[in-house]
């Protein structure tokens, strides 16, 4: 079949080398550049990233209690184990974690920190990216990997008089350690994973606290332990351990939290009845609470982890406001029934834009198609990873690539794995460049929409998951391990494939 394909594109070319760039330094991003160094192509690659160290969102949010709310044994790089201190591991060690594996690889030889995207436009000529950067450098590349990750452009609603505020005001992505927290009234607008962490971690430190809930999510019983002494010796010591313990926590996740997603109705009972649960051990007010309850299925918004949210929201100084919020005044906030709730500083807890998360990037694909316009009603990517019009580019944690059960790091090391096979048709000069047929693309859009629509997302309830127009464009319809098994094997009958028209300037390196 490949054969067939390439039939119309010379192949008497010499094997090449590829210049590769990768944008962001996050997990995805290293996870793509250990590929490229296990296959042997380290050489090839820049990897740049706007901030001053690697990370990503473990490096940019810092908030008090910031943690993974995924277990560590699969939260981490399949061939790089680690010395976890405990079961779900704090913003601190994850980082950590990172950095050392980014130093036992020699990766920071290959990343220009300071290094801001701004542009990226596809010359089809020379079969060549231009990328641009915020200080005007240009950087030409044969193949780009964005690794930007979803999770990158916080959101502040447009509530009215959002800007009025006159005390410090600042998004959980953005904390300042500079604002004083004890003894002032803190507002924290938003329920979501980031402030369920938040909440419990300065409700001692603060003199009164508001937090303001919309839509009451399911949060659960943490299942977190430190790691013994002992349980880390033999997971450092006896082969295979590590592994052993990541392969069990995958099988948990794949086939007890996936048959929520499934609307198991079993299944659901019996996380309905652990976050009632949860609820009614630490809350004893009825009207909390009621307030605290959800109506939604288990699983339509993201589940939620803690064993500290609901004890710190039943203290005598914490007021949980569901009446909804009119505006923001200079002095605070007032609800909707007109009642005034004066604070000293506002926390915003509200997530991020999961659905634009590449702006404001530009990225200028064949015959200059912008793909803000490509993606304007949502994202669509074939396998997750590569838009048709968008030669010699692939996304990393693109359109359809989170997991409601399960962790994301699993998802990114099997698209860097199937990216690196697609690199070896164009470094084998058979090809320029390649991308996705408008066929393959269809088709994989059609088969996401049809597998979302009998999974719990579609019960009902708005999240962060769904765009405006009701559409999930951001979470796999499926196991991990299906993912896995699709793009285990590069499919070229899926791609196009062709040549520049112009041979490329005969120059040094543009991506030292």
């Amino acid at each position: 079949m490949l054969s067939l394909l390439l039939a119309k594109v010379p192949t008497s070319r010499p094997a090449r080398s590829l210049r590769v760039v990768i944008v962001g330094a996050g997990f995805s991003g290293i996870a793509m550049a250990l590929a490229m160094t296990r296959d042997g192509h380290a050489d090839e690659m820049v990897i740049v990233d706007a901030a001053d160290d690697l990370g990503g969102t473990w490096r940019d949010n810092t908030y008090p209690g910031c943690a993974c709310d995924v277990p560590s044994p699969v939260y981490s790089l399949r061939d790089e184990p680690n010395d976890w201190p405990r079961f779900f591991s704090e913003q601190p060690d994850i980082l950590r974690y990172m950095q050392r594996v980014a130093d036992d690889h020699d990766l920071r030889r290959h990343i220009r920190f300071g290094t801001e995207i701004v542009r990226q436009e596809w010359d089809e000529a020379t079969a060549c990216w231009t990328l641009t950067t915020a200080d005007g450098e240009t950087i030409e590349a044969d193949v780009v990997v964005n690794g930007v990750g979803p999770l990158t452009k916080a959101v502040i609603p447009d509530i009215p008089g959002r800007d009025d505020f006159a005390g410090p005001a600042f998004h959980s992505a953005h904390w300042r350690d500079d604002v004083q927290l004890a003894g002032a009234r803190v507002g924290i607008i938003g329920t979501g994973a980031s402030a369920v962490q938040i909440v419990p971690s300065i409700v001692d430190e603060v003199e009164e606290m508001t937090v303001f809930q919309r839509t009451p999510g399911w949060v659960l019983p943490k299942l977190d332990r430190e790691f013994s002494g002992l349980e880390r010796l033999l997971l450092r010591s006896v082969p295979g351990a590590h592994r052993l313990l990541r392969e069990v926590t995958n099988l948990i996740l794949e086939h007890g939290v996936w048959r929520m997603l499934e609307r198991d109705p079993r299944v659901a009972a019996r996380l309905r009845k652990a976050g009632t649960w949860n609820i009614h051990r630490a809350v004893g007010d009825p009207e909390l609470r009621e307030k605290l309850t959800p109506t939604i299925e288990p699983g339509c918004k993201r589940l939620l982890l803690s064993n500290t949210y609901y004890p710190a929201l039943a203290r005598d100084h914490v007021t949980v406001a569901t009446e909804g919020i009119e505006r923001i005044t200079p002095s605070g906030v007032r609800l909707a029934d007109g009642t005034e709730v004066e604070l000293d500083v506002i926390i915003w807890g509200t997530g991020f834009d999961a659905h634009h998360f590449w702006a404001p990037m530009e990225v200028i694909g064949r015959d200059g198609q912008d793909l803000h316009d490509a993606w304007s009603d949502h994202g669509a990517a074939y396998n997750s990873l590569a838009a048709p019009g968008f030669p010699n580019t692939f996304f990393l944690l693109g359109p359809n690539s989170g997991t409601g059960h399960n962790s994301v790091v699993l998802m990114a090391e099997a698209q860097a794995d199937y990216i690196v096979q697609a690199l070896e048709h164009l470094r084998a000069g058979r090809a320029d460049w390649l991308e996705p047929t408008r066929e393959a693309a269809d088709a994989y859009a059609e088969e996401m929409a049809e597998r979302h629509a009998d999974l719990v997302w579609a019960s009902g309830c708005g999240s962060w998951y769904l765009n405006d127009d009701g559409v999930n464009d951001t979470l796999y319809p499926g196991r991990v391990g299906h993912y896995q098994r699709r793009v285990a094997t590069f499919d070229p009958e899926a791609w196009s494939f062709g040549r520049r028209r112009v041979a490329p300037a005969e120059a040094e390196p543009a991506i030292a």
